[in-house]
This record gives structure tokens, C-alpha cells and sequence, in this order.
């Protein structure tokens, strides 16, 4: 099992607990505390993907060309995980907010059942190639927010998605 696959299969474990002899804040606490420890692990990954790209360069400039993509291999590795884990600490922070919403135990109960199961279909589809994996997971992700949206709010408005998208052409 990639580590990708292994990451979901952890996630779905710990959402499908969140509410189960919680109190709400619990629940609220823990999905932050997971979301810290995806961020924190995708920020160190991100970091040694920048280095082995960084050596690469070296060998690259130097003429050492197998040495070059030996360590680009490195970190397109590094890189696809270190993105699955911050776009599953970016979801957390979407299921936090949703789980804030939410008025009774129950609610939350049902509501991690539900996002357990989700991520136990996706690790089923989920190949174990980790830029294919980071693609798919991609995708779920879209399909999941769209399911999370249904659950508690309406779909964002056009005026988000636009901020949203001039934003992100500012930031690059």
C-alpha cells in the first residue's frame, strides 16, 4: 500500500470516530489536532522536495545527469505526497467548520460515518502510483466538497469563485 493510501486509510479511521463519544468542542479539537499534524508533515515533505530538487540542479549543472534524475524521481515522490497531505489538512479545515455548524451529537455522529465511508470508497479506487494517486484524490476531493456543501450550506456563489480564482492569479 502506497503512503498515500495508507494516509487515507488513517484519515477515514479517525473521521469516522469523530463524534463517538464526543462532545462537539471534542470533535472540533480533534479534527484541528489532525489537521496541525497533516500540515506540519506536508510542510516537512515540501521542505525535502525543495532539497532534492535543489541537489538536482548541482548534479544537473555539473553534468552529472543520472545523478540529476535520481534525485528528481526523490522529489516528484516527496512533492505528490507532501500535496496529498495538505490538501487533506485543507479538507479538515472544511469539515471542522461544517462540524462547528452542526447543532446535535447525532448530527456529528452521522456526518463522520459519512465522510468515513466516502474516503473508504475512494482508498478502493485510489491507485498505488503517488502522482496518480494525488490526481484522484484530487477529484474526490472536488466530489467531496460538493457533498459537504449539500450537507450543511448552499454551492459558493459565482462572486466567490471569481475572488477566489483572481486571488490565486494574483498569488502566481
Amino acid at each position: 500500500m502506497s503512503a498515500i493510501k495508507q494516509l487515507l486509510a488513517s484519515l477515514a479511521k479517525r473521521l469516522r470516530s469523530i463524534g463517538k463519544n464526543m462532545t462537539k468542542e471534542e470533535a472540533i479539537a480533534e479534527c484541528e489536532r489532525m489537521r496541525r499534524l497533516l500540515e506540519f508533515k506536508g510542510q516537512s515533505l515540501m521542505k525535502e522536495a525543495q532539497s532534492f530538487h535543489a541537489k538536482a540542479a548541482q548534479y544537473a549543472k555539473a553534468g552529472l545527469v543520472d545523478l540529476a534524475r535520481a534525485k528528481l524521481t526523490s522529489w516528484a515522490e516527496y512533492r505528490h505526497e507532501a500535496v496529498a497531505h495538505i490538501m487533506l489538512s485543507d479538507l479538515l479545515t472544511r469539515v471542522k467548520l461544517r462540524i462547528s455548524r452542526m447543532k446535535t451529537i447525532e448530527e456529528i455522529n452521522a456526518f463522520g460515518e459519512m465522510i468515513g465511508n466516502f474516503f473508504d470508497r475512494t482508498l478502493q479506487k485510489l491507485p498505488d502510483n503517488p502522482i496518480l494517486a494525488v490526481r484522484q484524490l484530487e477529484s474526490s476531493i472536488t466530489a467531496m466538497d460538493s457533498m459537504l456543501g449539500l450537507q450543511v450550506e448552499t454551492v459558493p456563489s459565482i462572486e466567490h469563485e471569481e475572488l477566489v480564482e483572481a486571488e490565486l492569479e494574483r498569488l502566481m
